[in-house]
C-alpha cells in the first residue's frame, strides 16, 4: 500500500454506443441505456479512482432469458509497487449489428466482477429498429 494515496474508488458502469480512445484515458461517447438491434455494439465502460496493487477485471453479458451470452477473459490491472493510478478506465463490447445479439430482444444486463468479487450489474434494453 502507497502511504497517503486516497482509498480507492470504484465510478460504476455506464453504457455507451462507443469509445473515445484518442486521450490518455477513454471516454465513453452517447451515453444511453436503451439500444436498437441495428446498432453496432453496447460498450460497458468503467473507471476507478486512486486504484494501487494488481487486480483482476472480468465481464458478464447476460441475456433477457437470464442466460450467459458472453464472458471475458479476466483482464489485469497492475500498478507498481509504492504507486497508484489515479485515474484506470476500462471498457468492453458486444457486437450487436449481424450477430445473435440482433436476435435477443428485452432487457439484457453486463456484470463487473474485479477480484472474483462482483461490483456492479447494469441492465440495458435491446428493441427492433424501427424506420421512422
Amino acid at each position: 500500500m502507497v502511504e497517503n494515496a486516497p482509498q480507492p474508488k470504484f465510478n460504476g458502469i455506464v453504457l455507451a454506443k462507443d469509445v473515445d480512445a484518442s486521450g490518455t484515458v477513454g471516454v465513453p461517447v452517447e451515453l444511453t441505456s436503451h439500444f436498437f438491434n441495428n446498432d453496432e455494439q453496447v460498450v460497458a465502460f468503467l473507471s476507478f479512482d486512486d486504484v494501487t496493487g494488481s487486480h483482476t477485471l472480468r465481464w458478464e453479458w447476460i441475456a433477457p432469458d437470464g442466460g450467459i451470452y458472453l464472458v471475458s477473459n479476466d483482464y489485469s490491472i497492475v500498478v507498481n509497487q509504492g504507486k497508484y493510478l489515479p485515474k484506470v478506465t476500462a471498457w468492453h463490447r458486444i457486437s450487436i449489428n449481424y450477430e445473435p445479439a440482433a436476435d435477443t430482444l428485452g432487457e439484457w444486463k453486463v456484470v463487473v466482477y474485479v477480484d472474483d468479487e462482483l461490483v456492479d450489474v447494469k441492465p440495458f434494453t435491446m428493441t427492433e429498429y424501427a424506420d421512422p
